[in-house]
């Protein structure tokens, strides 16, 4: 449903696509005239944007070319930042590196250039099911752009480097802000929440962690999610409810280490004490608790009636990757005869 400010701005804008003549060089004169009249406009911001991507539509190929090669220079200065950063951080000169970042954060947001106004707003995802996530738990009022930069790398990279200088506040801040542009961004909400456990913070680690499930959508991140469940409860000293989490991290992610560690640390801990805890106590703590035992039900039915729905329009790479997914969760039978259907006829 569109807002007031959208139906302002679609009758502008369709006043001014009427007008055009069909002469291109007429046209991106007119339509930069447009912006300069409707530049006072309470609207200016989202118009001159819409008067933008106008332009780069019917503007001569030559002097679309032109503008992407400027377009990709400047993105060619962003990655060799980006990757001079990686570099340096792989050197251990994480001062030169924090200083790289905060020069590169200074000038992205100098640009304003994805900022969201009052019909849009800028989103960064990095893979489909980010973004279908997304839009069915947030269900968006405004139009969702894509944004021209990947700001959760970015953001992701300045709150690492300001957690290594334990700068704990100020990373948060940022960290904040790379979700603000991919918020089922799974790997950028775990550096998030682990900052709360940097500040001491435990309860609100917990609490992150428990909403974190809602964008755990590969088993390894639903193991790291128990992970975090369990080293909560160990630092509560509940350690049958620490164990509990720790075997659920072992059924999604079998080989890591970490949860076997833990494990071992708690028999050593408890002198042997700890039963392993049944599967009636299992359902009691997530319960109690407010945690999920396996993979978030909403994402399930995404993954399997996009799969199931690309399956009917023989549309085979898109439901081979989200019936994937909902196989990796669940290892059903009938989403396997599904995704086996498709090696064969695909």
């Amino acid at each position: 449903m569109m807002n007031d400010n959208q139906n302002t701005l679609e009758q502008i804008m369709n006043e001014i696509r009427s007008n055009l003549s069909g002469d291109a060089n007429a046209d991106l004169r007119y339509i930069h005239e447009q912006m300069e009249t409707y530049k006072n406009h309470e609207l200016a911001k989202e118009i001159i944007r819409a008067c933008g991507r106008l332009m780069s539509e019917i503007m001569p190929e030559e002097l679309r070319q032109k503008m992407q090669e400027a377009m990709k220079k400047d993105f060619g200065s962003f990655n060799d930042t980006i990757r001079t950063v990686h570099e340096k951080i792989d050197a251990q000169e994480f001062e030169t590196a924090l200083k790289l970042m905060e020069e590169l954060v200074e000038k992205i947001e100098s640009l304003h250039g994805f900022e969201d106004d009052s019909v849009s707003e800028y989103r960064y995802f990095h893979e489909p099911f980010e973004e279908i996530l997304y839009l069915h738990t947030a269900k968006p009022e405004k139009e969702v752009r894509h944004a021209g930069i990947d700001y959760t790398e970015v953001y992701m990279l300045y709150g690492s480097l300001l957690v290594e200088h334990k700068q704990y506040e100020k990373a948060q801040t940022e960290l904040r802000k790379g979700l603000h542009y991919n918020p089922a961004d799974f790997f950028l909400a775990m550096e998030y929440i682990e900052t709360f456990k940097a500040l001491g913070k435990i309860d609100e680690f917990f609490r992150l962690t428990k909403e974190a499930f809602k964008i755990a959508f590969r088993r390894d991140y639903i193991a790291r999610c128990y992970r975090n469940l369990g080293y909560y409860f160990i630092e509560k000293q509940l350690w049958s409810e620490a164990v509990s989490c720790y075997l659920m991290s072992q059924v999604f992610e079998p080989d890591a280490s970490q949860a076997a560690n833990e494990l071992f640390y708690i028999e050593q801990k408890t002198e042997g004490k700890v039963k392993q805890p049944s599967a009636r106590q299992l359902h009691e703590y997530a319960e109690k608790y407010g945690f999920p035992l396996g993979p978030d039900g909403d994402i399930l039915r995404i993954a399997y009636s996009y799969g199931k729905h690309y399956m009917d329009q023989k549309a085979f790479e898109p439901a081979r990757y989200f019936l994937s997914i909902a196989y990796d969760l669940t290892e059903d039978d009938t989403v396997k005869k599904m995704l086996d259907t498709i090696s064969r006829v695909s």
